[in-house]
Formats: structure tokens, C-alpha cells, sequence
């Protein structure tokens, strides 16, 4: 939902986020991600989501002004029906100005966590899949662990950018740099 006010544009947006968040924000009326929660929350795994993380940065950074405190996006979600919230997470409803955030489509950004190609649309998709496996290349994330796919590693990479082509009508993420207390206009427990 986008409205206008006599300040500017904003959206209301969704976020889960646990406990500690809460009281960061509570303490310091701001909170930041930094890259140690994200190799702390994903262990072993962390060195290839932070792939996928690193680029989303450098590419969010081109769009939105990033603070001095912050590291890497906190995740949204433009409806509340698509967000997970674990056992351990608070249901945050945020009133987050437009020039603070950058609307993306779920669909491509799991493909991008997955190092596959975003397509122009799901048949593109399709096509770029059946060309890598009629190489004997099960996934996109081959093509990144092997030295013998420059090509298609460029390709995959420069295909990502189509996540952002979306508007506030058919967005279904967004990411911010921080979470502002002032921003927050609800906590469902």
C-alpha cells in the first residue's frame, strides 16, 4: 500500500524480526544488519548467501543511500501473507518513507540466492535452464563453483538486475538499510 502525506511518499511494509532487534531499537532508536548476523545465522552456508548478499548490496547501494551504520538490507514484504515468522519473531508493521527502500520481486530473488538466471519471464527462465543442462550443468550455482563457464557466469549475474523491475503494485519485497523506531506503527506479538 503506497500513500502520500503532506511530507512525501511512503509504503507500509512487513517485517519479522526477533527479539533482539526489538531491544536494539528500543536502546538505540535504529537498527542495522551487520555481517556477522548473517554468518552467525547461516554457518556453514553463509559464504554463499553472502554472494548473493554482496551483490544485492552494491546494487541497492546504486538506488538508495546507504547510512554509515549499516552493512547489508534488512528484509521486507509488501503483504503479510508471504512473510515467515518464526517462533522467535514479532510481526512489525513499518510506515517506511519511498526514498528509504527498494522494491524487488521474490521469484528473482530466489533464483539470485540460488545463483540461477532470472529471466525475462518464467519461459526465459526455462530456455537459459534447458541450455545450461543440455551442457551437462544441473544448476546455476555449478556455473559459479567451476572455472569453465565464464560466459554463463556473466550472463547469470547481469540477468539478476531484472529483480528490481517491478513497481509498488506488483513488488512483493522490499529492503530497507535500517528499521527507525519511528517508523514502526505496530508490533503483533
Amino acid at each position: 500500500m503506497v500513500f502520500v502525506d503532506n511530507k512525501g511518499g511512503y509504503m507500509l511494509v512487513y517485517s519479522a524480526q526477533s527479539q533482539i532487534v526489538l531491544d536494539t531499537i528500543a536502546k538505540e532508536d535504529i537498527y542495522y544488519v551487520k555481517r556477522r548476523y548473517i554468518t552467525e545465522k547461516y554457518g556453514e552456508v553463509a559464504a554463499v548467501m553472502l554472494q548473493a548478499y554482496d551483490w544485492f548490496v552494491i546494487e541497492m547501494m546504486k538506488r538508495v543511500h546507504k547510512p554509515d551504520g549499516a552493512e547489508y538490507p534488512v528484509w521486507n514484504d509488501i503483504d503479510k501473507k508471504y512473510l515467515y515468522i518464526g517462533n522467535d519473531a514479532k510481526l512489525l508493521t513499518l510506515q517506511v518513507p519511498n526514498n528509504e527502500l527498494i522494491l524487488f520481486d521474490n521469484h528473482g530473488w530466489e533464483r539470485v540466492l540460488q545463483m540461477n538466471y532470472v529471466g525475462i519471464n518464467r519461459e526465459d527462465e526455462r530456455i537459459f535452464d534447458n541450455m545450461l543442462e543440455s551442457r551437462g550443468i544441473s544448476t546455476g550455482s555449478e556455473v559459479f563453483l567451476s572455472p569453465y563457464y565464464p560466459a554463463e557466469k556473466q550472463k547469470i549475474i547481469k540477468s539478476w538486475s531484472r529483480i528490481f523491475n517491478v513497481t509498488p503494485e506488483n513488488a512483493t519485497r522490499c529492503a530497507t538499510w535500517k528499521i527507525e523506531n519511528t517508523w514502526i506503527k505496530k508490533i503483533n506479538r
